[in-house]
């Protein structure tokens, strides 16, 4: 990793401008220390440990997954369905706890899920109900879940033309 003209490789150079950041928190360098761990985790990505990962990417401030540019999605929701529940009582829980507007497509509202006691941030849990089959759209200032397309490339192709 390069930090100006400074070039930093090793796995303690890293521990320490993840302390920096943490410890200085006005510091005028933090620009370029961001960047340079941002390239860092980039270039190593695969070789890193999880953990080392998930530390550099909140200390850099990276969202991935899901919407990676909404915040709100960060929000810590709470789910404890033990019995089969319907997707709409699942969704209008979660989006009362993180305050973001969510909704399922009619056409999902009756699909009904268990879940055991479980805190993750909305975006994790949002991720975890589009694996059935469904995908998260914008919808004005939330968002909706809606039945993903299940068609072949090629039928997507001939549609287009």
């Amino acid at each position: 990793m390069q930090l100006g003209s400074i070039a930093v490789s090793d796995e303690g150079a890293v521990r320490s401008l993840l302390l920096v950041l943490d410890k200085f928190r006005d510091s005028v360098y933090h620009p370029q220390i961001r960047s340079a761990l941002s390239l860092y985790l980039h270039r190593n990505r695969r070789e890193l440990a999880s953990t080392e990962a998930q530390e550099i990417i909140k200390a850099v401030g990276i969202r991935e997954g899901l919407f990676p540019e909404d915040k709100h999605l960060d929000r810590i929701v709470r789910i404890d369905y033990p019995q089969q529940t319907p997707l709409a009582e699942v969704v209008a829980s979660v989006s009362a706890q993180a305050k973001v507007p969510l909704a399922p497509d009619d056409e999902l509202k009756r699909r009904t899920l268990s879940s055991y006691p479980r805190t993750w941030t909305l975006r994790e849990m949002m991720v975890s109900l589009a694996a059935y089959k469904a995908e998260w759209k914008t919808d004005g200032k939330g968002y909706r879940l809606v039945p993903k397309e299940d068609k072949p490339p090629q039928y997507q192709k001939q549609e287009r033309e």
